[in-house]
């Protein structure tokens, strides 16, 4: 988890994810990942099914995911806190993507300059 936020800047746009206390112990670069991921997550379902934009945020949500699910296990969390901290964290995306989508944008941007080299972009 260390080299996946080491170096990672935050700009102030980044942050909108939702408090949780299930994830209050856990450093901001982390909660930060965390809600990239949720971003991600929730861009792959406005992209067209089985599109190659759709898998790239797909793809980019689980990488994240999985990169950071040990360092959670070792901040004490269970697998049953992980999960219904990741459904918050999803719900806050899509609710963010379908009351402001400029916002939304302005920080799925801000996560894609963060984490975009995690999988190559599609061409088109």
């Amino acid at each position: 988890m260390a080299a996946l936020l080491v170096g990672a800047t935050w700009p102030a746009a980044a942050f909108g994810q939702p408090e949780s206390k299930l994830v209050r112990g856990l450093d901001k670069p982390t909660i930060a990942a965390m809600w990239c991921s949720a971003l991600f997550f929730e861009e792959s379902f406005w992209h067209d099914e089985g599109s190659d934009w759709s898998y790239y945020y797909d793809d980019l949500a689980y990488i994240l995911e999985n990169d950071l699910h040990d360092g959670l296990m070792e901040a004490g969390l269970g697998e049953a806190e992980i999960d219904e901290a990741w459904a918050i964290f999803d719900d806050a995306a899509m609710a963010l993507s379908e009351s402001d989508e400029a916002g939304f944008l302005a920080q799925l941007e801000a996560c894609e300059d963060a984490h975009g080299h995690l999988t190559p972009a599609p061409k088109s």
